[in-house]
C-alpha cells in the first residue's frame, strides 16, 4: 500500500479482498475539480393546487436544493434563477444568496410561486440555473430540472412544504378522508372511503 495525499474532494475507493472467489474490483482515485459545484435535484417538490376559480398554487411553494461544494475553496454569493418558465413561476426573493463550505452538502431553500393566471402543464417543472463565485475568483454555474411535481385539486390529498422552526424544508401531506356516518341499532358507526370501520 501507497500513501497518498487527498485534497478535499469525493472520491471512490475499491479494494481487492482476499475470497476463495477470485474477482476483480478497481481502485479509482481522481481528485474533484478546484472549486466545484455540483447539483441535485430536490427529494420533493409541493404539489401544484387548481382551486375551484381556477387559479393555480403552489401548497408552501418551498423547496430544499442540495448543492455540493466538492472543491477546497468557499462557494460565495450562491443565487439561483428560473429559466425557461419564467412566464408561469417565479422565485420570491430572486436576490438571496448562500454561501456554501468546501466539502459541504447545502440544502438551499428557495420559494416558489405561481404567477396570477400563468398556466402549467401537470405534471409540473421548472429549470433553475444556480451561479456561485469561487474564493480566489472564477465563477461557477450549472443548471437543474424540477420534475414531477403533481397537480390536484381540493378534493384531493395534497403534499405541502413548509419552513420549520430551524429554516429546514419540511413536507407535510394533508390527507381527505370521505367519511359516511349511519344508525344502526342505536349505535353510531363511522366508515372511511374504504368500508372499514
Amino acid at each position: 500500500l501507497a500513501a497518498l495525499r487527498l485534497w478535499a474532494g469525493v472520491y471512490l475507493l475499491a479494494l481487492r479482498p482476499r475470497l476463495v472467489v477470485q474477482s476483480r474490483l478497481q481502485c479509482r482515485l481522481s481528485a474533484s475539480a478546484e472549486g466545484g459545484m455540483s447539483i441535485s435535484p430536490p427529494k420533493a417538490l409541493p404539489d401544484l393546487l387548481r382551486a375551484a376559480n381556477g387559479s393555480l398554487h403552489l401548497c408552501g411553494g418551498i423547496i430544499a436544493l442540495p448543492v455540493r461544494n466538492t472543491g477546497s475553496m468557499w462557494l460565495r454569493t450562491l443565487r439561483a434563477r428560473l429559466t425557461g418558465t419564467e412566464e408561469a413561476l417565479e422565485l420570491l426573493d430572486p436576490d438571496a444568496t448562500f454561501d456554501v463550505a468546501p466539502g459541504q452538502l447545502r440544502l438551499v431553500p428557495l420559494r416558489l410561486r405561481v404567477r396570477r393566471g400563468a398556466t402549467l402543464s401537470c405534471p409540473w417543472g421548472a429549470r433553475l440555473a444556480v451561479t456561485a463565485r469561487r474564493d480566489g475568483g472564477g465563477e461557477l454555474s450549472r443548471s437543474v430540472s424540477l420534475r414531477g411535481g403533481e397537480c390536484r385539486d381540493p378534493s384531493q390529498s395534497i403534499v405541502c412544504s413548509f419552513g420549520d422552526h430551524d429554516g429546514a424544508v419540511s413536507q407535510v401531506l394533508y390527507l381527505v378522508v370521505e367519511l359516511a356516518f349511519f344508525w344502526c341499532e342505536r349505535e353510531l358507526f363511522c366508515l372511511n372511503s374504504f368500508g372499514e370501520p
